[in-house]
């Protein structure tokens, strides 16, 4: 009987110890697929050629694409200050036209400190090619002090195709329109090319709202627009250092960003290892019911 017990608990090591090294695996092969999706995505690049292909997503000041597919329209507002109004406001011009742009609107108001105790403003909306949007809004700190500056992007490129597709349809069908005038005798047919005539003046319209619209998103593509307000002051705004409740609250969000993110991987680990878990499950019941029912056995030849 001992001998038996013996053979069951090795039989039991065994599978143990078997259900172990599948679970291993299991984790392994999970790593390993994650690894491979990732590597698939391009999240990693591609390290094998030397090279990242992974390109990142656009940023706000990146050039457009040289293709010309995608339709950007970019756009940033800056605030800024100068202590010297004049020489900053000549500077401007000066990269305005440097960068091939032009200035859209213009609106100054106040007067220098010299004369009165009002700081001059100065509002400029500017034009700048889209290839070279980046480079002239990061150099406005050399000529003077950027308080704030904010970006933004619009993709219109579905709308700006679909108004291209809608326009090549509205003149077919004005090229129709006009064929079926053309062949009917208007004193016999008169009322209907009135209706052809009602309709062709409606295409019309459509076909020059349609072209004003594309011409609006083609200026607003190729040129991106840079608002600008700058103000003389006597001392630049000092630049704020966070204060200690910014810096608890910022510690204790890295913190608890971290404690999610260890139980989001405890979580995907114990769904991964579940199918393995049953299994060693199943490999304990089993085991147990063979040792009881042998139990049994040995209880009632007793």
């Amino acid at each position: 009987m001992k001998k038996r017990s013996r053979t069951l608990i090795c039989i039991l090591t065994a599978l143990l110890a078997v259900a172990m090294l599948l679970m291993t695996s299991c984790g392994k092969g999970s790593d390993s697929g994650i690894d491979r999706d990732n590597a698939s995505s391009g999240y990693y690049g591609d390290k094998a050629s030397g090279t990242e292909e992974a390109s990142p997503a656009p940023g706000l000041l990146d050039t457009p694409d040289g293709d010309g597919t995608q339709k950007l329209i970019r756009t940033c507002t800056v605030e800024a200050e100068t202590r010297d109004f004049d020489a900053a406001s000549a500077s401007l011009n000066e990269r305005i036209s440097r960068f091939d742009g032009y200035v859209e609107s213009q609106k100054s108001s106040g007067s220098s400190y010299g004369a009165s105790k009002s700081s001059r403003l100065l509002t400029v909306t500017v034009r700048i090619p889209a290839d070279k949007f980046g480079d002239f809004v990061t150099g406005l700190g050399d000529i003077m002090n950027v308080t704030s500056a904010a970006s933004n992007v619009e993709n219109v490129t579905e709308t700006y195709y679909d108004a291209e597709a809608r326009l090549a349809t509205l003149k077919a069908e004005r090229e129709s329109l006009q064929k079926m005038m053309a062949s009917l005798d208007n004193a016999k047919q008169y009322d209907f090319w009135l209706t052809l005539q009602k309709r062709l003046s409606e295409t019309e319209q459509d076909i020059a709202s349609l072209e004003a619209r594309l011409r609006s998103y083609d200026n607003r593509v190729a040129y991106s627009t840079v608002t600008l307000t700058m103000r003389e002051v006597i001392e630049f705004t000092p630049t704020e250092t966070p204060t200690f409740a910014a810096r608890i609250s910022k510690a204790f969000t890295s913190s608890w960003e971290s404690f999610a993110e260890f139980w989001q991987d405890f979580a995907v680990f114990f769904v991964s290892a579940l199918p393995t878990l049953c299994v060693i499950a199943v490999i304990a019941v089993t085991v147990i019911i063979i040792v009881v029912a042998s139990a049994k056995k040995r209880k009632n030849k007793n």
